[in-house]
């Protein structure tokens, strides 16, 4: 899972380049419900930054706000 001080790089499809105010985040986030979505993150382990992909299952009705936490 995530850990303090991870950077993300990509979410999905969406990147700095792309992100467009994070308005493009928010769009797959919608239409990706219930669907896993990869997330590379960049992370410093020993003192090396390592490139680390998790998995997030966007999601309504687990219980709290909004459908990541």
């Amino acid at each position: 899972g995530f850990v303090e001080k991870d950077k993300v790089v990509r979410f999905g499809y969406v990147d700095q380049e792309n992100h467009q105010r994070l308005k493009k985040l928010q769009e797959l986030v919608q239409k990706t419900d219930g669907q896993e979505i990869t997330v590379l993150v960049e992370r410093v382990v020993e003192g090396d930054i390592q490139r680390v992909a998790l998995k997030v299952r966007p999601r309504t009705g687990w219980g709290g706000n909004g459908k990541l936490g």
